[in-house]
């Protein structure tokens, strides 16, 4: 191949099977054993009105178990969080936004895990494809280390979304 032609052809190479469309990015909370500590996070923005869709379900793989309220027995990907019990109370509000400047992920499902990531303590499934989701729990130990995970029943749901976690119900 002509030496001048070499730095072309590797230029539309990567231009043409690089794109954004055929990178998936990498998701580091994929596995519960990864999951992201938020425990700083609590209260930060207390009524969750500030879109910030920083966190995705694109690229995740199904790591955990079908959340009893779900309407859907899919779950084709999650990824996961975790947060140490607070005081004053031991509760624990999480938001899930999506749509507009929230996020592009549809059909979110959310569980809330006890220490062992394993056991349900409850769930939040949709109704419309675009529905935010609340999940209040009371009673967490404080001290505790508890997870929770939000995933989508089916490929063509992932996307971005707004989470946001509290103390208050």
């Amino acid at each position: 191949m002509n030496k001048h032609l070499l730095p072309l052809f590797y230029s539309l190479l990567l231009a043409g099977c690089c794109t954004g469309d055929f990178i998936i990015p990498s998701i580091t909370n994929d596995l519960r054993a990864n999951a992201i500590d938020v425990t700083n996070l609590f209260d930060v923005d207390i009524d969750c009105s500030t879109p910030n869709p920083i966190y995705s379900t694109v690229g995740s793989t199904p790591d955990g178990g079908i959340g009893d309220c779900w309407s859907s027995s899919s779950n084709t990907g999650d990824v996961w969080f975790k947060f140490v019990g607070q005081p004053p109370y031991g509760y624990v509000s999480i938001f899930i936004k999506v749509g507009g400047q929230e996020g592009t992920q549809r059909k979110s499902q959310l569980v809330l895990w006890d220490t062992d990531g394993i056991t349900e303590l409850d769930c939040a499934d949709h109704s419309a494809d675009d529905d935010d989701l609340y999940l209040f729990y009371g009673n967490l130990q404080i001290g505790e280390v508890y997870y929770f995970s939000v995933s989508v029943p089916d490929n063509a749901s992932k996307g971005t979304f707004t989470m946001c976690v509290t103390t208050s119900d």
